[in-house]
């Protein structure tokens, strides 16, 4: 029986390879479309201020308008957002789209991922409570 073991871990190498890429990265980020919310708040520390909920549906056409987007210091989590939602070639990551939907798919409930422009002035006690965010160790997420 072991004998057969490498016979079928190539087949299923084989058949996995044969997958097409591009239906794989479209099934994978229409699921993270749909189960990603992304919640942008450009002033953590007015915490009354409820945070902007970005159109997960327009990012996911390549459409990028609003606050979160005119936004200049905040380059990583708008690259963060493209690489999950859009195309590979125009801002996504298809490997992190396939990681991501994989590990979001073990519990298939919606995920809420906050993004704090912690750019300016340092986080205070209020907003890191409010946000349930995380110190760098310098006042900032």
């Amino acid at each position: 029986m072991r004998r057969f073991v490498p016979i079928w871990l190539g087949l299923i190498a084989l058949l996995a390879g044969a997958a097409p890429a591009g239906a794989q990265h479209t099934e994978d980020r229409t699921y993270l479309r749909n189960k990603v919310s992304f919640r942008y708040v450009a002033a953590p520390n007015d915490t009354a201020r409820a945070p902007v909920v970005l159109d997960n549906i327009g990012i996911w056409r390549g459409t990028e308008t609003g606050a979160f987007w005119s936004n200049a210091s905040i380059p990583g989590l708008k690259g963060m957002v493209r690489a999950l939602l859009q195309e590979p070639g125009h801002g996504g990551d298809g490997s992190l789209q396939y990681v991501a939907a994989q590990i979001i798919k073990i519990l298939n409930k919606p995920v809420i991922i906050m993004l704090l422009d912690d750019t300016g002035v340092a986080l205070n006690r209020g907003a890191y409570r409010k946000w349930d965010a995380c110190t760098d160790g310098h006042d900032h997420a």
